[in-house]
């Protein structure tokens, strides 16, 4: 199976020297990942411990289990081509997205988000933890097709993540082009975004900037975060 890094998430801060805490702090995380039945792993990096997500390309996901008394109610909420797309959620902020082939059951993408800054600003921002696609789908621009369906259909602001993939990165340069979508940035804190700041490409390094700052730098002190929107101007 070929694996994409897409995106990676501040688990939590510790101290350098505390390593016992750190090795058992790991293994608490992957072992709760794995009941949960997300593909993870865990990087350290200097004293901050991230969690790294993954876009996963296989074969096949199989057939929804939407209709399953086990699977909580899902809604269509939009169409991109061939593809439908439904969405629910398990509760505590974390919604679910899967894509079907239209008239099937057939799974040809998955996304798993997280909602942000939810006492603050409830159902507004989501960051993505998760993405598999069928690999038949894959090398097509669907996953930001689907992002600003998603967008557009439920209101909802992306956030993403504090490292990309290069795969990450063309989703979200493909946004930036997307028609009624607007992307922004800013110092990811506890604090809901506020400080907006507007981004432009860099043609000859293809990232994204900010007040002349690479977004993607792999520098400790990058905290800037990119927000999309869809606002239909």
């Amino acid at each position: 199976m070929k694996r994409q890094v897409h995106n990676v998430k501040l688990l939590e801060a510790v101290h350098p020297s505390d390593q016992v805490y750190r090795r058992w702090l790991c293994c608490w995380y992957r072992s709760e990942t794995r009941l949960l039945g997300w593909s993870c792993d865990i990087l350290i990096l200097g004293n901050r411990i991230m969690q790294q997500c993954t876009l996963r390309k296989s074969g096949s996901l199989g057939k929804s289990k939407r209709n399953r008394s086990s699977t909580p109610p899902m809604t269509r909420i939009a169409r991109v081509g061939s593809v439908e797309i439904f969405s629910g959620s398990w509760g505590d902020g974390a919604l679910f997205v899967e894509c079907l082939l239209a008239g099937t059951e057939e799974i040809v993408m998955r996304i798993d988000l997280e909602e942000e800054y939810k006492s603050k600003a409830p159902e507004e921002f989501y960051s993505v933890n998760m993405v598999e696609v069928a690999r038949q789908f894959t090398g097509q621009g669907l996953a930001p097709k689907v992002y600003r369906a998603i967008m557009r259909s439920t209101g909802i602001k992306i956030i993403s993540g504090s490292s990309q993939s290069k795969g990450g990165q063309s989703i979200w340069r493909q946004l930036m082009s997307a028609k009624g979508m607007r992307l922004t940035a800013y110092r990811h804190t506890k604090n809901i975004p506020r400080c907006l700041r507007e981004v432009e490409p860099c043609e000859d390094t293809g990232d994204i900037r900010a007040d002349s700052i690479n977004l993607w730098s792999d520098s400790g002190y990058n905290n800037w975060r990119l927000v999309a929107e869809y606002t239909g101007a």
